[in-house]
């Protein structure tokens, strides 16, 4: 199973590099946006992946494939990526440009 980790929306701009070389890793990479998950950035081996695994599905049953979970956006659902997202174990440490404001 991958590692999943979620990240706001301006460490793209920030930290692309780092975020691209994680999904290159095939780890997905959650972008929030305001707190809330916005989209999902994956490698392109992990996208091609996906589209001939839809495009296998939709040939073997003859029917497009149907969505297993719809998110709302607009509605905080607590829990819904319980076993799937990952927060690392430094979450709650100081951030290295801060520590001098700290204690």
């Amino acid at each position: 199973m991958p590692h999943v980790q979620v990240r706001p929306s301006k460490d793209l701009r920030n930290h692309y590099r780092e975020i691209a070389d994680i999904a290159k890793k095939n780890n997905p990479v959650i972008i929030t946006n305001h707190g809330r998950g916005d989209t999902v950035l994956v490698s392109m081996e992990d996208y091609a992946k996906f589209e001939d695994y839809m495009q296998n599905l939709q040939t073997t049953s003859g029917k497009n494939p149907t969505i297993i979970r719809e998110v709302n956006p607009s509605k905080s659902v607590l829990g819904l990526w319980k076993g799937e997202a990952i927060i690392p174990d430094d979450f709650n440490a100081p951030l290295d440009d801060l520590k001098e404001y700290m204690y």
